[in-house]
């Protein structure tokens, strides 16, 4: 990090590279962070997948490379780039630098367990923008990546039902039935 070179990095073949999913992606790493839970460190910085693609940023999971090459290439991330990649970790968190994804409005209604449930479980929770209350349930609104409201909010069951956006539900209604299929 600290000499400024880009990195070429083969990863495993279960993790997706940050521009697709090759197994292979190149980075300009600006720094090693853990996440809020201190479970897993990360390599940040702009990445992208092929050599002629645009730099994203991103963030891998260290113990998801397995090797590492220095580029002759000068590697450094810019002021404005460290600047974005400073703001997104602040707000979703290092282990969702999103990778050029964006994020979305995201809107979940909570009853009183889920609620309870949010506020005691913290491991990979996004962090609400607004929330208000309707009748005798909550409605929080997020401005996240819906794969992060996803993994965080199936478990709740009936306890959180995503609002917004449609796909989202959808996608997580069908997780539900296929769960549901699986015990018949």
């Amino acid at each position: 990090i600290s000499r400024k070179k880009r990195l070429k990095l083969e990863l495993r073949s279960s993790y997706q590279a940050a521009a697709g999913s090759s197994k292979i992606c190149y980075m300009k790493p600006l720094s090693i962070l853990q996440d809020s839970e201190k479970m897993y460190n990360y390599l940040t910085g702009m990445m992208r997948g092929e050599q002629d693609e645009a730099w994203k940023c991103g963030a891998i999971r260290l113990s998801s490379i397995v090797g590492c090459k220095e580029q002759e290439r000068s590697g450094g991330v810019t002021l404005e780039e460290k600047r974005i990649i400073e703001a997104l970790i602040k707000h979703n968190g290092v282990q969702f630098l999103s990778s050029g994804k964006q994020t979305q409005t995201i809107r979940v209604r909570l009853t009183k367990q889920g609620v309870a449930l949010y506020h005691r479980l913290l491991h990979l929770r996004p962090m609400f923008a607004d929330r208000h209350q309707e009748g005798d349930a909550w409605i929080y609104e997020f401005d996240c990546l819906p794969w992060q409201i996803e993994i965080y909010f199936f478990k709740f069951g009936q306890d959180a039902i995503v609002l917004e956006p449609s796909a989202l539900a959808q996608r997580l209604r069908e997780k539900y039935l296929r769960a549901l299929d699986s015990y018949q």
